[in-house]
């Protein structure tokens, strides 16, 4: 998985007035995120019939299976793009009642797929907080503490999930929308651009890196509607065990 990198290294983020701490929950929010994302491909795959992301040891959530060393440096430096080390699987391992560009689709979808689910989950959770946030009247600091981390760390989560799935999504090779989308064209086309994916994704790499403002603009309007429907339902949830349990 490719991703757009947001986040300052530990000595900018000091410098920025961002706190280490601060720095490390959205750390570790991004592994959390890239680690789910990169063990549904795995999973998927293994469930269509190819067990090759398993054999490798993919099939996990633990991030040292799936981090990059180049791409992890390039999100520890707080470079415009990072990424994790691709998942392996062999579509002519599939069931054959899938042809490869579907076996393709349905690996590449379950990543972002994965990630949308992670964000509704997070969001739901951040209502729990914020509802012991607003009830406990206590002086005791380190609940405080332990519940402003949980809010802040499920707050990244959410966000970074929703950024990454659109950026995901995005149709361009060799990032996940183009394997789903893409079976839209003409085989001939489609196998095309598959094989000349490495030289579009570094191509793609110099765009993000030298007109990162225009794409975290496109990234945040695509991702306006998605943060806005799963949003509105947990805001109201919120108001209304909030309103029944102080009433």
């Amino acid at each position: 998985m490719m991703t757009v990198n947001n986040l300052p290294t530990a000595a900018l983020a000091l410098l920025r007035g961002i706190s280490l701490q601060s720095w490390l929950i959205q750390i570790l929010a991004v592994l959390l995120a890239l680690s789910l994302h990169e063990a549904a491909h795995a999973w998927m795959a293994n469930r269509l019939g190819d067990s090759t992301a398993r054999e490798a040891g993919r099939l996990t959530l633990n991030p040292l299976a799936h981090l990059d060393p180049a791409g992890t440096i390039f999100i520890l430096l707080g470079a415009p793009v990072g990424w994790a080390k691709p998942v392996p699987f062999n579509p002519n391992r599939f069931e054959r009642r899938y042809t490869v560009k579907q076996g393709i689709a349905l690996v590449s979808i379950a990543g972002v797929t994965a990630n949308v689910l992670l964000a509704a989950v997070s969001r739901l959770l951040l209502v729990g907080v914020q509802l012991l946030l607003l009830l406990l009247q206590t002086d005791v600091v380190l609940l405080h503490n332990i519940l402003d981390i949980s809010y802040q760390f499920l707050f990244s989560l959410f966000y970074i999930n929703l950024y990454l799935c659109v950026f995901n999504l995005l149709p361009i090779p060799p990032l996940d929308g183009f394997k789903f989308f893409g079976t839209l064209l003409p085989n001939r086309v489609y196998y095309w651009l598959m094989q000349r994916e490495r030289i579009i994704g570094m191509i793609f790499i110099g765009i993000v890196i030298f007109a990162r403002g225009a794409l975290s603009t496109v990234l945040h309007t695509l991702a306006t509607p998605l943060i806005w429907i799963l949003d509105t339902p947990a805001v109201w949830l919120l108001r209304q065990l909030a309103r029944l349990i102080l009433s």
